[in-house]
């Protein structure tokens, strides 16, 4: 429903909204929370958009599932280009721009942060979809979002067997990601 977003038209007016909505900007752009200019970014490429009733940031996910050596491949850190390392556990994932179907959003997943290319996707199955209650995002501190994710089976060149790094292809400027490490754990954990 578009008259329930908040349209924005510069990184000013969105610190402006979100320091009306209660939510202390300060932090942001410090280590471990990205600055008002990436949430401005992400809504402007697509990837986001802020409600207003209730107030919160709604993102839409593909998180893709990859099943090789009996067990499940999830990304357990991130390095960013400033050498800053955050722990995750997490599935690749990438958010979805705009009216984007979930197996294209998995694909470039794939391509971006695993380094494949197209002929090393053999298949993609649509699993499921969920939504996350309202959760405070660690990437903008004091805003709450919620996330609709969807699951993608992915089935892809054989990878490597023991944990393994990969850099971030793709990148613009407002990408800090440079390099992921991955795991496989048991397939129960994901």
């Amino acid at each position: 429903m578009t008259d329930n977003v908040i349209s924005v038209s510069s990184t000013r007016e969105l610190r402006r909204v979100l320091e009306s909505h209660g939510v202390d900007t300060d932090p942001w752009g410090e280590p471990g929370a990205q600055p008002v200019s990436d949430l401005y970014e992400e809504i402007q490429q697509g990837e986001c958009r802020i409600e207003k009733d209730p107030f919160c940031r709604k993102v839409w996910v593909t998180e893709v599932l990859i099943r090789q050596h009996g067990r499940a491949l999830l990304e357990v850190e991130q390095r960013l280009q400033d050498g800053t390392e955050f722990e995750r556990r997490l599935l690749p994932a990438e958010k979805m721009k705009t009216d984007e179907p979930c197996r294209h959003a998995a694909r470039r997943c794939l391509t971006e942060e695993l380094e494949l290319d197209e002929d090393d996707i053999y298949e993609l199955e649509y699993l499921r979809t969920r939504e996350t209650d309202f959760i405070k995002s660690p990437s903008y501190p004091g805003l709450w979002s919620i996330y609709h994710i969807h699951r993608v089976k992915a089935d892809v060149k054989p990878l490597p067997s023991d944990g393994f790094w990969t850099a971030e292809r793709g990148a613009d400027e407002h990408d800090r990601v440079a390099w992921h490490r991955w795991e496989w754990v048991d397939p129960d954990e994901v």
